[in-house]
């Protein structure tokens, strides 16, 4: 998303000035620490809704999906993973005629968005890994 950030996500960015400090703080050991970390997680749009929301929070759900599930890519792998959609959806007559294969969209940088703190922050130590599989284990589940 291209827009600047919300009281409530400044407010965030405040409290946790790192993605690991956020991500550690849910599996702290204290309540009040752990608690304002999953309502800050609840305030950023990016990491907000799970996969399994999409299936209304109900994993049974996905059997009944698993026929009309064509692909499933990953962020991290973007242009690979747009390549091979394209051949999937071809090989299945899916694509429009007329239609001209491009190169996955370049991966979009936020200027006015990210704070300077957070650039070049690519990797995550233990503690909030641990955290964010923690937080998202029920989409784990799901993949």
């Amino acid at each position: 998303h291209r827009r600047p950030w919300s009281v409530s996500e400044e407010l965030v960015f405040e409290r946790f000035p790192t993605p690991s400090s956020l991500a550690c703080a849910l599996t702290s050991s204290e309540p009040t620490r752990s608690e304002e970390a999953r309502r800050s997680m609840r305030v950023l749009g990016h990491v907000r809704d799970a996969m399994l929301d999409y299936l209304g929070g109900n994993l049974s759900l996905l059997a009944g999906c698993r026929g009309s599930i064509r692909f499933v890519g990953r962020t991290e792998r973007l242009e690979e993973d747009y390549a091979d959609l394209v051949r999937v959806l071809r090989s299945e007559g899916a694509l429009q005629d007329g239609f001209v294969e491009r190169r996955a969209p370049p991966r979009a940088e936020c200027k006015r968005c990210a704070s300077p703190r957070y650039r070049n922050m690519t990797r995550l130590g233990p503690c909030a890994l641990a955290g964010l599989r923690r937080w998202y284990r029920d989409d784990y589940r799901l993949i």
